[in-house]
């Protein structure tokens, strides 16, 4: 039998330590600690293997410029995580896409402690899927990800996890900007969308590209002043006039999207060029809305604004909804209820006719 605590008091207080004693005591630590890490272990190997064992549900929202995967079980328990780039294959290659959203599904499965393998269901809500045959091919691409699989744009996800699956309107207006709707007879609308070059009208990347434009009509002298031209120069990391197009034509739409922080500073300072600017990206949206609402013969519609333009408490979403109080005075505008991923879980849950909402899914967050 090993030494008692009592003992090893002993040997403090004894000017000889025993040695036999020592090593009788390490052994016994060892084999304690040993032992405890081996329960550790078992129960880490009992947990990974219920877990294993449970159907799961994988949901990726896949915007402009994020990636996001959730791997949940079949109670609404989100069990993993994963976050990476863009998967637009509108703005990104289509090999870059399917890295992106593969590397997001490894992730979820990682912090699940999870050993990747084949899910029950998976819904990928992805920007850039407006067109029947890219949502082939991409359901194509993760074929052996799920054994049912489905893909749709970002926009069908915001709706179904904004509004818990219930008619209403979302708008999505982050780095690009579209408008998505679902009446209560099932028919649905979509408004704007269109790619950057042809619309995103109210988008960060929008107000970007107009603030450029607005900064080189300064350099030139066919617009006043020069407060534009000192943000956009100075976000650009360039000093003269000459270095303005070369660093221009070399950012992405994300990138540029980037100098909004200090365009809304420029707002709130009073910049009439800068409020005008804001001003027509929200009649933009304010548009896409209506035109929604219309089209599906809303009367008061439930509209949650989504996307980091559109939702957060800056100048344009105040613009915003005194405009939308304007052309639709019984609107209800609205908190999203679950965010894409749960959106796209929920979608998961229905493919495999599983009813979400007898599930207690309160944790999904937003």
């Amino acid at each position: 039998m090993g030494p008692s605590l009592a003992g090893i008091t002993q040997y403090e207080k004894s000017p000889i330590y025993s040695l036999k004693g020592i090593d009788q005591f390490v052994s016994v630590t060892v084999i304690i600690i040993s032992s405890s890490l081996l329960t550790l272990a078992t129960n880490c190997m009992r947990t990974e293997n219920s877990i294993q064992a449970t159907p799961l549900y994988l949901g990726v929202d896949g915007g402009g410029s994020k990636t996001r995967a959730w791997l949940a079980d079949e109670k609404g328990t989100v069990l993993g995580r994963g976050n990476t780039g863009t998967a637009n294959i509108n703005y990104t290659t289509r090999t870059s896409a399917v890295a992106a959203i593969r590397a997001a599904c490894t992730q979820a499965f990682r912090s699940a402690r999870v050993t990747e393998s084949k899910v029950s269901g998976a819904w990928l809500g992805l920007a850039g899927m407006a067109r029947a045959c890219d949502r082939d091919w991409m359901k194509e691409q993760f074929s052996e990800l799920a054994i049912k699989i489905e893909v749709s744009d970002d926009l069908h996800i915001a709706h179904c996890g904004g509004l818990a699956g219930d008619p209403g309107i979302v708008l999505v207006a982050g780095t690009g900007s579209a408008c998505y709707g679902r009446n209560y007879t099932g028919q649905t609308w979509r408004c704007g969308g269109w790619g950057s070059l042809a619309d995103d009208a109210g988008s960060a990347s929008w107000l970007s590209q107009r603030a450029f434009q607005l900064a080189a009509r300064q350099a030139d002298g066919r617009a006043t002043g020069n407060a534009i031209k000192d943000v956009v120069f100075d976000f650009l990391k360039i000093k003269n006039s000459e270095d303005f197009s070369q660093a221009v034509e070399g950012l992405s739409r994300y990138s540029r999207a980037q100098i909004c922080p200090q365009l809304s500073s420029l707002y709130f300072e009073g910049n009439p060029l800068v409020k005008k600017l804001y001003k027509e990206a929200a009649l933009a949206l304010a548009e896409m809305i209506t035109v929604t609402a219309r089209q599906l013969e809303f009367s008061s519609p439930n509209v949650i604004l989504s996307g980091a333009i559109a939702s957060s408490k800056g100048p344009l979403n105040s613009l915003l909804c005194k405009e939308l109080e304007k052309r639709l005075p019984t609107i209800q505008l609205c908190e999203p209820l679950y965010s894409p991923c749960a959106g796209a879980i929920m979608e998961a849950y229905r493919i495999n006719n599983i009813d979400w909402r007898s599930n207690s899914i309160s944790h999904f967050a937003k």
